[in-house]
This record gives C-alpha cells, structure tokens and sequence, in this order.
C-alpha cells in the first residue's frame, strides 16, 4: 500500500495537471483529474480552487461558487479564491458579498493587484468614484508595468476630479515613464505643478507637450496662464494668441487676454476679448462680469450694469455679481436699484456683512440717515463688533468694519496694557477710535489722540457712548502740522487714514515714524485700494516709499487692504526735511516711470522747495521737463543741477539733448563735449554730439564723433550709416563706402544700399553702384526709387536698353514715378529717339512740374528736332513749355483755359487799375545802357472768388482750377497747363470753407518773391473786405524766419496756414485768390511798395543810430550769385566809408530800417534789394550784375521809390559750379567800380 506522503503527492501532481488542463481549454479532463486527486486527498483545497475555475470558465456559475466555498472550508487563506468568488458575485451584481470577497483577498495578500483593479471595477459600478481612484491607484501602484501610459493618465485624471493631486501627479509622472511622447501626460502634469506654483518645472513640461503636438491650442493657453502667474504678460499674451491661431474658438483663451489685459488696464483690449467669449459663448456668467467690470473701469456705467444684470441672470446666487452690479447703479445715480440689488444679495446670504455696509454707506445719499445706521450696526455685529449696536453707535459712513478680523488677529494681545497710547490720523466719525476704545484700550490711563483737518459732527456722539470720552485727546488741523507737535516715541500705534494722495501718506508715514516707539505699529488704511475716479488717489505709492526708505528698520506684520508694520530700530535717515525731501524725489521718480509727468515735476518741485541743495533732484526734474517737452524750463533745471555739481556727466548729455530741441546746436554741442569730458566712456554722448555738429555742418568733427562711438560700441548699424553721411559731406567717398558696407553687414537694408551706391556713383565707379542698387531692389522690389536708381546706374554705362528695361519697370510699379520716367526719357535722348523721349519727359512734368532738368531736357530735344523758335527754348529754361508742346504732347486745348476778369461765373473784385511806370535812365560807365525803356506797366489788381474751387502749387507752379474743371490762366503761374492735363497728380484733399490762395511761383525759395508776390497780396485780401471770412491761408512756406515773421506781423494765425512747399493739391468750399503777375517788372507795382514799407517800416520807431548810410550788401552766405573777390571790393568801398551788413542775420523789421537809414546802397543783384523799397527818396543804388543776367526789377523798385540807380557790369567767374547762367558768380572790377562811385557823386571819407 502507498505511504501517505506518496498519496498526497499524486494528489497535488494531479491538480498541477488539471491546471495545465485548464490553461489548454481541456475542461473535462481538466475535472477528471482533480475528481482523482479529490478521491486521493479530498481535503485537497487546491483540487477544489481548480474545479471552481473550471465552472467559472464554463459559465456554471453556482457550481463555481459551491467549489470556491469548498475550497475555503478546507483553507480558508486563499486570497485569489476569495477574489474570484468576488468576481462571480459582481457578475450577479451581488455587490455587499463581491466587495467583501475582494476585501477579504487584499486582508490576506496587500500586494494583490488583480483583487484591486476587480474592486476598483465594482466601486465604479456603484459610482463610488473616490474608492475607485484609491483602488486603481493602488493597483497601479503594486503592478506600474500593468498598466499602458494612457490608463496612467485616465487614472490621473479622475484622480485630480476627486482633488488628489499628489497621486494625480505620479500617474502622470509614470506615463512620461512609459511613453515620452504622450504629449497629454506632461500637459496634465505640469496642470499639477501650476497647483504647487512650481512654475518653471510647468513651463518645461507644457513646452514639452507643445514640442510633441505644436497644434495643442490648450497646451498654449495653460503655458500662457503660467506665464501670467509669473507676471510675464508680453509672454502670456504671445501664448494665448497662438493657442486661438490654432482653435479661433478656444473661449479660454480670450478670457485668459480679457484678464490679463484688464489687469493690465488696457481695458478696450480686454473689452475686444470678452466679447469673443461671448460670441463663442454668451452663457459665460464670468465673461458677462468681467466685461461689466472693465467698462466700469472705463466709468462706462450703463454697459457694465447691461453686463452684470446678464451674468446674474444666468447665476443669481453668485454674490459678487450683485456687489458689482449695486456699486454701477450707484455711479449710474441709480441709487433706488442700487439698494434693490443689495438687498437681493442680503435675501440670498443674510450672514453676509457687505451688503449691509454697502447699503448703509448709500443710504444717506436718498435722506435714510436711520435706516442707514441700522444696516452698518448689524454689518458691524456679522464682523464681530457687537457694541456697535449695542451702544447705539451713530455711524453713517463704514470704511473700517471690514478690517475688524485684521486687527483682532494684530491688536488683540495689546488690550488693557496700562498707559498704552494710539495716535489716529483721519477720525472722521470716529469708528476705528470707538473699536479701539472697545477692544484695546481698556485700561483705565490708556488714551488715543485723534488728528483731523474736521471731525464729523458725529465724531464726539460716538466718543460719548463708548464711555470712555475722557481717554480721547481731539488735535484739529493739518497732520503734517500737528505731528511735529507730538513727542517722540511716546505711540504704541500710529494709524494712518488720512489724505489718500501719495504724497499726503508719504508724509504721514515719515512724520509718525518718530512718534512710534520700537515695537510698536504702524497701520495704514487704504494700502490696496485706489479711486475709480482718480487713479491719483493711491497710498500705495507714497506708502511703498515709506517701506523703501524705513525697510531696514521695520518689519511687515500684514500686508493686504491695509498694511501693518512693526516698528524693528530707530536709526536716523537724517533731519525730517531732509527725509521729507527724499521721499518727495522717490514719487517723483515713481511718477516719471509711470509717465505721470505733471505729478513728478510737483513732485521734484515740492523736494526742491524743502531742500534746494540736491543736484539730482535739479537732474531728474529736468528729464520730467525734457519728457514733457517743456523745453526752455528743463534748460533751466539742467543747469541748475550742473551749477550744484559742474562734474556730473549726465546732466550735460540731457542738457545736449534738450537744446537740440530748441535748435540751439552749438550750445547743445558744448554740452555734449563737457558730457565727454567727464565720461569719455559713454559711447552716447558721441553720438549725440556727433548728430548736433551735423546740423551746424561740421563735418569733420561730426565723423570724429561717430567714430568714436563706433569703437565704443560697435553693434549699431545706424552709427556707420551716420559716419557715412559725415564722410559724404566731407567727400571722402572712399572712407563713406567703407561706413555703408559696415553698416549693411549689421542690417542688409534696401537704403543703406541705396546710400552705398549714392556714394560709388560719386567715385564714378559704376558697376558697383549698379550691384548696390540691385541689392536694394531684391530687398524692396515694390519701390520705383530704387529701380530708377539701378537703371541710372546703367544708363551712364550706356547700358541703355537694360537700363529702359529697368525704368518701364519702376513705372509698372509705381505709374506715377516721375524720376523713372525722366530716366527713360533721358535714355531716349541718348539713343536719339526725340519723340518718345519728349513724350516721358513731360509725363514727368505731369507728375512733378517743378523738375527744373525735365524742361531743359525737352527743351534740348526740340533743339535736336530743329522744332523750336529761339523764344520757345528760353521759354524752357525758364521752366515753361511752348504752346505748340503743350497741344502735342498733353493735349491741351484752349479751351481748357479761361480767364477770371471775363468769365460770368466767377466773382472778381477790383481792387487796384492797371498803371503806367515811368522809367528814368539808370547811369552806368559804358556807353551801351542795358536798361533802355523809358516806360513800363503794371497790371490791374482784383480778387478772384471761385466756389467750389481746386488749386496746385509747387515750387514753380500755380494754377487755380475751377470746379467745372477750367484753369483759370490769368491767375495761375508756371507751366499751369500741366497741372490742368494731368492724370497723375495725387488727389485733392478737401479743405472746409473759404481758403485764399497765396503760393506763388518761387516764393518759397526767393525773399523777392515772398515779399512781393506772395506778402503784398494780403493787400487785396484786406481791401476786398474778405480777409475776416478766411479759414485757411495757403502760402509757400513758412519754416524761413523772415516767412515766420511777416506772416506774425500780418496777424496771420499759424493755425490757419496751410503751406504748399511739398507741393499741395486741394479743393476748398471757396477759393479766394488775388491776382498776380510775373513778367518780370510787372511783379512790382506802387501799390506794393507803398503796402511793404506801411507794414513793415514803423515810422514812430526811431532809427537806429548803429546804421550805416553807406551800406554794402553782402552775398557772402548765399550759394550762387557771388562776387568771387569781395573782400577787394569791400576794401575798395570802406574808403568811401561803407560798412558792409548780412541782411539775411537780420529780422524784417531791422533790415527795413537798415535800409530806410541808409543814403548809399551797393550790393550784388540779389533778394537783399527787395528791401530797397524802405529806402528814402534820393538813396543812390548801385546794382551790380553779372554780364548775362541784368533783370531790371530793381530798377524799377527804385524808380517807384525815387532812388537813383546805377548799375556796373562785372566780369562772369564760371567755375562750372552753376549749370543756370543766372546763379554764376562774378568778378568785380574795382577801378570800374570806383569810377561808377565817382558819377554816382559818392565821395571818399
């Protein structure tokens, strides 16, 4: 017979087979076999566990549960068949019995994960969400490579839902483990670290997320969330707009920018934003409230109450909605709803004390005093002061109850102290001193003092009742004058409620510092919270002041609506003035940096009224002046600081920079090599300086300077593009080049090639030019100037069809390119193509008329034609076309044109008839007079006045059009039949009501022209009764001094002048115009000469006695026109006593009564002797020309004026600087000269 360890043996060998059975799906030899090991060993617990999986594989369920059972009779500490019976009791939903299985599996074996996930399955079924999470949690937690990266991160999630964020976070932790690249699981990770606040590990991992789907709009928008907790705005706010580039409606997104704008006080964007929300989304209650909230901010009251009725509509019961809604009606004066609303809020939570402060601080405002008290006593008993109503307290304002809970937790621990003393700034009824009285100072020798500029009348009631009056010491008047009063370090607490200006707090602060023992408090109200109205209201500033300047000797207790610090030492910052002054400056500097210009100039004022001695408030009072653009007084306190510390650098680099605003160059100059002096280092000034001696034209040392900088600092391309313009000016072309190139390795930019081939052409080294320009048009091809350029470039190559390629190509891009079209008709005079080459040359003229070179170059090609009389090619160089190419090529009609004095629908006055001028002989030394007439003319005078009218003015170019598009001829200038046949003129800007129309040919650029054929016009104005209906006065220019100051002489506002020096194309509802005439001597006329020395030359001023009678004009400072050898000439004339004058370095007025004192007048012809109208009858002139322009105007001027004239004719000196015969310089003769002076009677001194 076989032992019984063998039986047990075969036994076990025959469930281990059934098992290998069970796992082959061979079922019934599966039973079979544990059927023998029963008979074996039917104590076989095992052979029973078998059996029952078999059932439970073939679905007999009641049979598996018998054997399961079976199996724990004989061994009742098998966790899996407990685990498995749990299973079969969940799939007959037999819940109490299935958990208590699977309990009872994880009891016997901890580590069980399958008994776990089977259990976490039935809790699920049950909804019991939280011990499903713990029991997945804890699976995953014993099995980690069970689970996939993406059941990790389901876990997580319903592991955050239930608020364990701890266990959320391995779960997500644990899916990065097994898949990097389930860009969810870092997103949902680092959502976990935002809620630990560590947020750069969360920007990592949602940058993470991001680099593994670039199309995660809410990776995006939490990343850029993270950055707003961070205070990184400009990055939060790139984030949210890359998160809505992908989704345009992700909502969060827009709320995100809504906040972050709003806190930003850049309400309208935030406005923009939450209305996004609302498009996406109109049930967002919160989006509806902060919208409300940010036209509130804008005192957009109507809209934010429309807001915040709609998100209380969609949540009534949240109760900030109806505090933000109560406190819009109250600034909308709807003081009726305003109290409805709070009270809505007190139905929903009656245990809220606001709105019964609320109501009792707007209750007043509709004569409810009562009713009003009632509210802030039951507001103060929910905070817990119940004394407040108990004793009766007569409260109508509450600005303090909600602090109660703050001073609690601070005071507390001081009530009842002996001789324990409060100093209060602001009482007003007296609500913080009877709190105190009731809380803390209950000892019987405690006391507070209170300081107000005026105590409520409610104020000494209140005391009364606390019945403790006699503790109360009343200081009325202005605190800063009162507590210098108190002694020092004799308060326990200062508490500081009074002005809620800054500066005011400021103030407070610094003067109760010394009142405050060591240890004690110091409390000040209002610390978070600024006006609505008036953003100037904030303690805050004054008050962070206070905490920069005391902060090593004071220590923050609380810090929230109010701040309570703790006085920690008492070491002297100085005398109080002196402490006063600094914390005056610190505001100051606080304002400048907020762009508060006005409050840190009072500021820096106010610092310098209390201690005048500090140089750099002097400085940064100047920089607040200088922003603000306060020119002259920011000199001022400039120069003050320099004269308190004449070593201090950088009030002289401010100083530079602020005269160069008032164009003072050469001081500004000075200031910047006194900056260099003391801080050779400060690679700045060289460049400020170096951009001043630019506008005084010193080249050289200009260069020098930015050379300087340069080797300072090299990083910036703009101070070589500047060294190039210096080197230009100099014509070191070579050493320019060099600059451009530099700078262009810095910043490959179209102009600076532009710039580079500028300098090359003028080496003349063309090819390089050309690749220049060529660069500059692949970085800018839409811009017609740099084709013109190019083509240019290939032009004088004799490249011409590569360079008309080029041009026809600018005029593609831009058909109104006048200098692409010159271009080609310069490359079709070359090719000798006249015809097309006049046709482009006056489509320039079309666009721009005042092209001087264009006229000469048509005027050149109808030479070639031999198409031209001689009158017609004068008529060129004086910047005219002929008739017969105005018909031709513009196809103008005569028709076209009309004349005002003629035509019935246009209004002229008259003002002036025509006259007839007696000549008389000018003398001169040869025998050949150049000035022959005995007679000339000048033309009637009127006013013209056009309804509806257009007008065009350029430098050499007028004309008056009406509205139905006929020029007006006779008071039109130039080529104005241009103007008239153009389509390519810019557009006519339209001008509202009566416009008089001035600009005349030249006058901008000639002071003859101005005075004569622009000023004298003002004459017709005013006698044709129309000058007080005028709007606007357009005139050339008036950026000259001498245009400045005729037109201040004249009364003319600046603020009505329009000028038309940038050439001016308008319509206006009337168009005035006094007539003119240029025809050389019928510009000048006796009305004019009479009209310039009425308004100009003030009888009842008496003349200077520093005058001179015999004055040589000199023409030293002009650019063309020159007497080449002057100073011979001046030389020759002082023997006769002469004293040589600038005309153009004085003022009108000064040089009207130069002339009008002078007897003997000799000057070159030139502007200066438009002024010869001043002169006294009987003033001898003598005019000297050069010998191929003798223009006889100022003979004229001086017969009108009863001047003898003389004229000497002087040799040409043509250094082939002036290509226009009427700008070359000239040669005098001075034996010739002096013998003109012996005819003309003037005799040597």
């Amino acid at each position: 017979m076989p032992s019984i360890e063998k039986m047990e043996k075969a036994a076990v060998d025959l469930n281990r087979q059934a098992e290998v059975y069970l796992v082959e799906g061979r079922l019934n030899e599966a039973v079979a076999a544990c059927e023998s090991a029963l008979k074996i060993e039917p104590n076989l617990a095992a052979a029973c566990q078998t059996l029952g999986k078999v059932m439970q594989v073939r679905g007999e369920v009641e049979q598996a549960k018998q054997w399961y059972e079976a199996a724990l009779d004989r061994n009742p500490n098998l966790p899996e068949v407990y685990a498995n019976l749990g299973s079969l009791y969940s799939q007959g939903q037999q819940w109490k019995k299935a958990i208590a299985s699977c309990e009872k599996a994880i009891a016997l074996a901890p580590n069980f994960a399958a008994a776990y996930r089977l259990l976490a399955k039935i809790w699920m079924q049950l909804d019991r969400r939280v011990e499903a999470a713990d029991c997945w949690y804890q699976a995953f937690k014993i099995e980690p490579n069970w689970a996939t990266a993406e059941e990790n991160v389901t876990l997580g999630n319903s592991l955050v839902e239930l608020g364990k964020l701890d266990r959320a976070t391995e779960c997500y932790s644990r899916a990065i483990e097994l898949d990097p690249k389930l860009a969810t699981a870092y997103h949902n990770l680092g959502e976990m670290l935002v809620a630990q606040k560590r947020w750069d590990e969360a920007i990592a991992n949602y940058r993470q997320a991001i680099a593994i789907n670039p199309d995660s709009f809410e990776s995006y928008h939490s990343l850029g969330q993270t950055w707003a907790e961070r205070g990184e705005g400009d990055r939060a706010i790139a984030c949210y707009r890359q998160s809505l580039e992908i989704n345009p409606n992700y909502a969060r997104s827009y709320m995100g920018l809504g906040n972050l704008f709003a806190q930003r006080r850049e309400f309208d964007e935030a406005i923009q934003c939450y209305r996004q929300v609302l498009e996406i989304n109109n049930d967002s209650y919160w989006a509806h409230n902060y919208l409300g909230e940010s036209f509130a901010h804008k005192q957009m009251w109507q809209e934010a109450i429309s807001c915040y009725r709609k998100a209380l509509e969609l949540k009534p019961d949240i109760l900030v909605f109806y505090s933000n809604l109560g406190f819009a009606l109250i600034r909308a004066n709807l003081l009726d709803e305003a109290v409805a609303t709070y009270r809505s809020q007190i139905e929903i939570d009656p245990t809220n004390s606001k709105p019964y402060s609320d109501l009792g601080n707007l209750l007043p405002r509709l004569g409810r005093v009562e009713e009003a008290m009632v509210f802030h006593q039951k507001a103060a008993e929910l905070r817990g002061w119940p004394e407040c109503a108990a004793k009766n307290y007569q409260f109508t304002q509450d600005w303090f109850t909600h602090n109660i809970q703050i001073w609690k937790l601070h005071l507390q621990h001081l009530a009842g102290i002996a001789d324990f003393k409060v100093v209060e700034i602001g009482s007003l009824q007296g609500m913080s001193a009877c709190w105190l009285l009731d809380n803390i100072l209950t000892h019987p020798t405690a006391n507070i003092t209170c300081i107000d500029l005026y105590f409520q009348e409610q104020f000494h009631g209140n005391i009364a009742k606390t019945g403790s009056g006699d503790k109360v010491i009343p200081l009325q008047g202005y605190s800063q004058k009162v507590l210098v009063t108190l002694d020092s370090e004799s308060y326990d607490i200062a508490y500081i409620d009074g002005c809620h200006k800054a500066t005011s707090a400021l103030q407070d602060a610094i003067l109760s510092w010394r009142v405050v023992k060591v240890g004690g408090l110091m409390i000040f109200d209002d610390y978070e919270f600024t006006y609505p109205d008036n953003p100037e209201q904030n303690t805050k500033i004054g008050i962070d002041v206070f905490l920069e300047m005391f902060g090593s000797q004071l220590e923050v207790v609380h810090k929230g609506y109010q701040l309570i610090v703790k006085k920690i030492g008492n070491q002297s910052l100085g005398e109080e003035q002196a402490v006063l002054c600094q914390g005056w400056e610190k505001l100051g500097q606080i304002a400048a940096d907020g762009a508060y210009l006005d409050e840190a100039i009072a500021c820096y004022q106010t610092a310098i009224t209390i201690k005048s001695g500090n140089y750099l408030t002097y400085h940064k009072l100047g920089k607040s002046l200088q922003d603000k653009e306060l020119w002259n007084e920011a000199v001022v306190a400039y120069q003050q600081a320099i004269a308190l510390n004449p070593n201090f650098s950088w009030a002289y680099h401010f100083l530079g920079e602020t005269l160069q605003q008032l164009d003072r160059y050469g001081e500004a100059a000075a200031a910047y090599r006194k900056a260099i002096e003391l801080n050779p280092d400060f690679c700045w000034n060289y460049s400020g300086l170096g951009d001043r001696l630019m506008k005084l034209s010193e080249w050289e040392e200009a260069a020098t300077a930015y050379r300087k900088f340069i080797a300072l600092n090299a990083d910036f391309y703009w101070s070589y593009e500047r060294l190039g313009k210096a080197l230009i000016e100099l014509k070191n072309w070579e050493d320019a080049a060099a600059a451009y190139r530099k700078a262009i390795e810095l910043n490959p930019d179209c102009w600076l090639y532009n710039s580079l081939g500028e300098v090359l052409e003028k080496q003349e080294n063309w090819p390089e030019a050309a690749v220049a320009f060529a660069r500059a048009v692949e970085l800018e091809p839409e811009h017609s100037w740099l084709y013109k350029k190019l083509a240019d470039a290939w032009r004088v190559q004799g490249e011409l069809e590569r360079a008309i390629a080029i041009y026809e190509k600018g005029i593609n891009i831009d058909p109104k390119s006048c200098w692409c079209y010159e271009g080609l008709g310069l490359s079709l005079i070359a090719k000798q193509q006249w015809e097309p080459a006049i046709t482009n040359l006056v489509q320039t003229l079309q666009i721009k008329p005042d092209l001087f070179e264009a006229y000469d170059n048509i005027g050149y090609a109808l030479e070639q034609q031999a198409a031209v009389e001689e009158s017609d090619r004068l008529k060129c160089n004086n910047q005219i076309l002929p008739l017969s190419v105005l018909k031709k090529y513009c196809g103008f009609t005569e028709d076209l044109a009309i004349a005002a004095e003629s035509n019935p629908h246009l209004t002229c006055i008259d003002i002036h008839p025509a006259s007839e001028i007696n000549l008389s002989t000018s003398k001169t030394i040869d025998s050949h007079s150049r000035f022959w007439a005995n007679q000339t003319h000048s033309r009637k005078a009127f006013v013209t006045v056009l309804p509806n009218g257009r007008a065009w003015a350029d430098v050499v170019t007028t004309a008056v059009i009406t509205s139905y598009n006929k020029l007006v001829a006779d008071i039109s200038m130039g080529c104005s039949e241009l103007v008239i046949t153009s389509d390519k003129l810019p557009p006519a800007e339209h001008v509202d009501g009566n416009v008089a129309f001035l600009s005349a040919r030249w006058g901008g650029a000639a002071y003859f022209h101005w005075m004569f054929d622009v000023i004298t016009r003002f004459d017709l104005l005013q006698r044709s009764g129309l000058i007080e209906t005028i709007d606007k006065f357009v005139v050339n220019a008036c950026d000259s001094s001498y245009q400045a100051e005729t037109l201040k002489i004249l009364g003319i506002p600046p603020d009505k002048i329009l000028e038309s020096r940038c050439n001016l194309h308008i319509t206006a509802d009337k168009l005035i115009v006094p007539s003119i005439s240029y025809d050389g001597a019928g510009a000048v006329s006796q009305w004019k000469c009479d009209y310039l020395k009425q308004i100009f030359l003030n009888e009842q001023q008496a003349l200077n006695t520093n005058y001179s009678e015999k004055i040589y004009i000199s023409r030293e400072n002009a650019s063309y026109r020159r007497i080449v050898n002057e100073e011979e000439v001046v030389t020759c004339l002082e023997k006769f006593g002469f004293r040589t004058v600038k005309l153009e370095t004085m003022s009108v007025a000064e040089q009207a009564r130069c002339l009008a004192a002078a007897k003997v007048v000799v000057s070159p012809h030139g502007g200066g002797l438009t002024n010869l109208v001043f002169c006294t009858p009987g003033t001898k002139v003598i005019e000297i020309f050069p010998p191929i322009y003798v223009p006889s105007c100022f003979w004229t001027i001086s017969n009108l004026c009863d001047l003898e004239h003389y004229y000497l004719i002087a040799e040409l000196f043509d250094d082939q600087t002036h290509t226009y015969s009427g700008h070359k310089d000239m040669r005098v003769d001075v034996n010739s000269l002096e013998k003109l002076m012996n005819i003309a009677g003037v005799s040597h001194e």
